[in-house]
């Protein structure tokens, strides 16, 4: 979840060593981002070109990414105050943490989808009136999917689909989601297994078994405690991780990021990089392998079906599965 990257790089999980065992892990993201950029990009692009495509993709990531600062500043303000009047013990409870959750994730939305939001609608009202002067537009119809007709109808720019499209919602789930989604969950699994025992096998094989037991066995740092937890406590631990967390991220990251990015580049590119920041925005190294694996299949299911149902339903059946194994085993 989003919610733990902050509380990992500030708190470090409660030590100095675990806030630079955090900084260490978003560095290793962040070359191995760089890294695909131009060992992708480099050879396959002209030099303008490629100037033009890491311009656009880098902006786009560091937008992602002051999305995600702003929300945590928000937060961060928002406990400074309630601090006052509640305790740090009740601020850190279920009901809080769950709240701050629902806050983090529509900031983030909000931030994301806001600058594409308005400079699409200037470019549909531009179009507007150039028709009305009676010139011919030259311009492609809107990624919406609304004509300049439609609006000339309308007299606004239709912002509800256009958000709806952004977010990769562009259709309501249907069954062949559904059939993409169980087609493609037997070989998630499989692949995140194999893809663990190897990165264990190569960190032991160069570091021994205990650092390797050590980066591998870590605990994923969800922002809830995993003990002392009442039936009302689990049921809003489990909606954060089963329902809200698939929902926003697939939206943000798959919807929002992934879409921008396959706008210039081709799918693999897009997904690679785009399957980087999800890992980086986690924090853990252990966890960021398995968001990695996780947001390459969810951006295959996000191509094929055109939509980020089935990503999210395979999404929502990971953190089902991770919330059996945290809280009833």
């Amino acid at each position: 979840m989003f919610g733990s990257f902050l509380t990992n790089f500030a708190a470090g999980q409660g030590t100095t060593q675990g806030a630079a065992d955090t900084g260490t892990t978003i560095f290793f993201w962040v070359l191995v981002l760089m890294m695909t950029m131009c060992g992708i990009l480099g050879p396959i692009l002209t030099r303008k070109k490629f100037k033009s495509i890491v311009a656009y993709v880098t902006g786009w990531i560091m937008w992602f990414f002051f999305a995600v600062l702003v929300s945590q500043f928000v937060l961060a303000f928002a406990q400074v105050v309630l601090s006052y009047s509640v305790d740090k013990a009740t601020l850190k409870g279920t009901t809080f943490t769950t709240l701050f959750e629902v806050l983090m994730y529509f900031i983030m939305f909000a931030v994301m989808v806001w600058l594409p939001l308005r400079r699409w609608k200037r470019e549909q009202l531009s179009k507007l009136s150039v028709s009305k002067k009676g010139q011919k537009s030259t311009t492609k119809p809107a990624r919406a999917g609304q004509t300049t007709a439609t609006i000339a109808q309308t007299g606004q720019p239709d912002s509800r689909r256009f958000i709806l499209k952004t977010a990769g919602l562009s259709h309501v789930p249907t069954w062949n989601d559904v059939k993409n989604f169980l087609t493609m969950f037997p070989l998630y699994f499989v692949t995140l297994y194999a893809a663990s025992l190897i990165f264990t096998l190569v960190i032991a094989m160069f570091w021994g078994g205990d650092v390797a037991r050590q980066v591998m066995g870590q605990t994923q740092n969800i922002g809830f405690s995993a003990t002392g937890n009442s039936p009302l406590a689990l049921v809003l631990i489990g909606f954060c991780l089963i329902f809200l967390a698939p929902l926003f991220e697939e939206m943000l990251v798959r919807g929002a990021l992934f879409g921008k990015l396959r706008a210039r580049l081709k799918f693999w590119p897009a997904a690679l990089l785009t399957a980087i920041v999800f890992a980086a925005i986690h924090g853990q190294f252990n966890v960021g392998i398995m968001t990695f694996i996780l947001a390459l299949f969810a951006g295959y299911l996000r191509e094929k079906t055109g939509a980020v149902w089935s990503g999210m339903m395979l999404h929502a059946t990971q953190n089902l599965i991770a919330f059996c194994l945290l809280f009833f085993r």
